[in-house]
């Protein structure tokens, strides 16, 4: 059945069925961890998601308009990644496809977080936990490098700014896509 699945033995509700009870009774914030982290672990699609929604919407389910809202904005790994998408959708930017892999003959390149093709454009934003080590910060100015030589424009936000100075965030977002578009 579409709403059940079995986990060690035992009977659950699946990742999407799980999203949709929650979305009846608990706050924005905790609907689009479980959003956010159903899509990350691969438990459920965002086109499963809405497909679903769109046949639960009509039969009385609770939240149908906050799931609705949330997920708009999906397809990031966390709540960084989210409020980025937030930023680029109301301030007219483009959507960028997320978690996109690029490689070097020979050298495997990590994911991006946000790209912007068909310009060269590629966002990195960076939390307070997961970039802050000095061998993490040495594998993302490596990982930069890697994008540059496969021609792309790197530019990387922090959580600060991505939550403090949206508006310093979009318009560098916007002139480096604009240039980006250029080359």
């Amino acid at each position: 059945m579409i709403d059940r699945c079995v986990v060690a033995d035992l009977p659950c509700t699946s990742p999407a069925r799980t999203i949709f009870d929650l979305a009846g009774c608990v706050e924005r914030q905790q609907l689009e961890n479980a959003v956010d982290t159903a899509l990350r672990t691969g438990g459920c699609s965002q086109a499963f998601l809405l497909k679903r929604l769109s046949k639960l919407r009509y039969r009385g389910c609770r939240g149908v308009a906050l799931l609705d809202e949330v997920l708009i904005d999906t397809g990031g790994a966390n709540r960084l990644e989210r409020r980025f998408l937030a930023l680029c959708r109301t301030s007219g930017l483009p959507r960028p496809a997320c978690q996109i892999a690029h490689r070097r003959p020979g050298q495997p390149v990590d994911r991006v977080d946000f790209d912007f093709a068909p310009s060269a454009l590629v966002v990195e934003v960076e939390g307070q936990i997961s970039h802050a080590s000095p061998r993490q910060r040495q594998r993302d100015a490596e990982r930069r490098r890697d994008l540059m030589h496969l021609g792309r424009v790197v530019i990387s936000f922090t959580f600060e700014d991505v939550f403090h100075r949206p508006s310093k965030v979009i318009s560098e977002v916007r002139l480096a896509f604009d240039l980006s578009l250029t080359r």
